[in-house]
């Protein structure tokens, strides 16, 4: 069987790359032939948004940075991804083609979350697909509430498809409510063990250091920072912006995927910020908290279904989470967790589309 996965796989963005590297390495070791289309949109140039005065400065301040984190992700997609030749920019390039599979599959990540471009772009709905077979994989929404004019838009393209698989449970629901059948799968990073991603990290950091990660400049932020400073008596590594956002003594701008792996592997303790830090702090077995960069609805119901809902900092009264390291015996429960969410999600997917 040969399929061809489009997903946000060119942002300079570690979760997005790795989700991407994840379902890819997965389906291949079922026997599943796969490609990525490398859709390369005008947009994956601002992070998945608009073009707007904020990127033109951005490129005028940090542009020898973002170069040379543009050459590391570069370096990812070409050695560690199995993409199409042909780079795409637009849907119309992509009809054009008239690219061939016997099955289309459209995720993960936040393909249809419509605060970003993507969301709003037809080619991630596989408009671009004629009579083949289209499937999704644990495409996320990013929200839980849509005016009527979205909805109506997802009933058209999400429609057409033959089967709907999404990474939230919320997600669920607003397919349920246009008439959609789906069905809820982990987030591809989760098919794949600790093993598979340590092989390839890269290691940046010696010592004692704590991990912070996209989070948002806060007062929350750095008095969580000092506490966890004190009882590690450890150095602070921020990763996310190219602008410091708390109390740190180091900021790595140019972090890649497997850079981002090794950074979470080796430190002590980790302040997730997104979706991804807090899976990969999982599957790592490293103790973290949760202070959300944006809307934590995946977050939440990613640590819900963990029974890892007391890691979110809300407020001062929270901060004594971080004195409360997880322990071995909790990740081990949290490992059976993952792994029968595995199961079932080669259930729900890959059996399917095998089957049918």
């Amino acid at each position: 069987m040969h399929t061809k996965t489009i997903t946000i796989h060119a942002l300079d963005n570690c979760g997005s790359g790795l989700q991407a590297y994840a379902l890819q390495q997965y389906l291949l070791s079922k026997g599943i032939d796969n490609e990525i289309i490398d859709y390369r949109p005008w947009y994956i140039h601002n992070n998945g948004r608009p073009l707007d005065w904020k990127f033109f400065v951005k490129r005028v301040v940090f542009g020898k940075g973002i170069r040379q984190r543009r050459t590391i992700y570069d370096n990812f997609i070409k050695n560690f991804l199995k993409v199409t030749p042909k780079k795409y920019t637009s849907l119309k390039a992509l009809k054009d083609d008239e690219l061939k599979a016997d099955c289309f599959i459209a995720g993960s990540d936040q393909i249809w979350n419509s605060y970003f471009e993507c969301g709003k772009d037809l080619a991630y709905y596989l408009d671009f697909v004629g009579n083949q077979k289209k499937v999704s994989y644990a495409a996320s929404l990013g929200r839980t509430r849509f005016d009527r004019k979205k909805m109506d838009f997802m009933k058209k393209y999400v429609g057409k498809f033959d089967m709907v698989t999404v990474r939230e449970k919320s997600a669920i629901k607003v397919m349920e409510s246009i008439g959609i059948p789906a069905v809820q799968v982990c987030d591809p990073t989760l098919l794949l063990d600790a093993e598979a991603y340590r092989k390839n990290e890269v290691k940046l950091m010696d010592g004692n250091y704590i991990l912070v990660y996209l989070t948002q400049a806060s007062d929350l932020l750095d008095k969580a920072i000092e506490r966890l400073r004190k009882k590690y008596k450890a150095q602070v590594v921020y990763v996310g912006s190219f602008l410091n956002r708390c109390k740190c003594d180091v900021n790595l701008r140019n972090v890649g995927p497997w850079e981002f792996v090794g950074l979470i592997d080796n430190a002590k303790y980790v302040i997730a910020g997104s979706f991804h830090a807090s899976v990969f702090s999982c599957l790592l077995k490293k103790s973290f908290s949760v202070l959300p960069y944006e809307n934590n609805i995946r977050m939440k119901e990613l640590l819900n279904r963990l029974d890892l809902q007391d890691r979110f900092i809300n407020s001062e009264d929270d901060l004594n989470i971080v004195d409360q390291e997880i322990t071995p015996e909790k990740f081990d429960l949290i490992h059976k967790q993952i792994i029968n969410w595995k199961k079932n999600s080669e259930v729900n997917f890959l059996k399917k589309i095998i089957e049918e």
